[in-house]
């Protein structure tokens, strides 16, 4: 039961999303909707049928489901509440190795993550610079 292909546009039923048991199926408000989420519930027991209004989107040629695999994942939240202001590589210790890695983010912003960078930023100001370098130096030394 294929919507017919009216005004350029292609309307698809196929062209569904599944997630979490939950089958997002294209409608359009077309007389055959019903009929297919019907199909739908037969063919997929146990998965909960939802009719999505694709009317906006499927001009673009696309429905739910060419629509949902462009929504990139929300980047991964770090927590740097572990790291310890000053140890770049995280290791325990306040040492040179710490003191050079400041001077690599220092030379290459690209050099470090996130956490690190942090850990980097003595001075809290939001960058990584040669008084962040200087500043570690001073805590090493005890001054």
């Amino acid at each position: 039961l294929m919507p017919p292909y009216s005004g350029g546009v292609t309307y698809t039923y196929i062209n569904s999303f599944i997630a979490n048991k939950k089958v997002y199926v294209p409608i359009y408000g077309f007389a055959t909707d019903d009929s297919v989420l019907a199909q739908y519930a037969d063919l997929l027991p146990g998965y909960e049928i939802i009719g999505f209004d694709c009317n906006q989107i499927i001009p673009a040629n696309g429905a739910i489901h060419c629509i949902a695999m462009k929504v990139p994942a929300l980047p991964e939240q770090i927590s740097c509440d572990d790291w310890v202001s000053g140890d770049v590589n995280s290791d325990g210790q306040l040492d040179l190795l710490d003191v050079l890695l400041v001077v690599e983010i220092v030379l290459d912003d690209n050099f470090a993550g996130t956490c690190a960078r942090q850990a980097a930023d003595l001075n809290t100001d939001g960058e990584v610079s040669v008084l962040d370098m200087v500043q570690l130096v001073n805590v090493i030394l005890g001054f």
